[in-house]
């Protein structure tokens, strides 16, 4: 779990670095943005770490259907979030929220 958030934060620098180059506008932009996707990443991150722990509790307990029917209910919770997400911009249209024009 270290080595994923050691990657994850140089990403995160490379394309902060990237970023930069375009101009304080931009970098406003873009830092809200990630404010935005911090909030909403902390429920994937907890999920994760709840996983972790959940199965190597199970696995010293030697229950492994439970974490069978675990994994199968995670995989289908994230193919319905996955759904929801990629479906939802086109259920909500070129009136709604993703397609908002700004008035100049």
């Amino acid at each position: 779990m270290s080595f994923q958030n050691g990657i994850i934060g140089f990403g995160g620098l490379v394309v902060q670095c990237v970023v930069n180059g375009f101009g304080f506008m931009f970098v406003a932009g873009f830092t809200t943005t990630n404010k935005l996707y911090g909030i909403l990443e902390l429920v994937a991150v907890a999920l994760g770490y709840s996983m972790v722990t959940f199965t190597g509790q199970n696995l010293g307990a030697k229950k492994y259907d439970r974490i069978r029917i675990w994994m199968i209910s995670g995989i289908v919770e994230l193919c319905m979030r996955i759904s929801v997400a990629l479906f939802l911009p086109l259920l909500i249209g070129e009136t709604g929220i993703y397609f908002a024009e700004v008035a100049a």
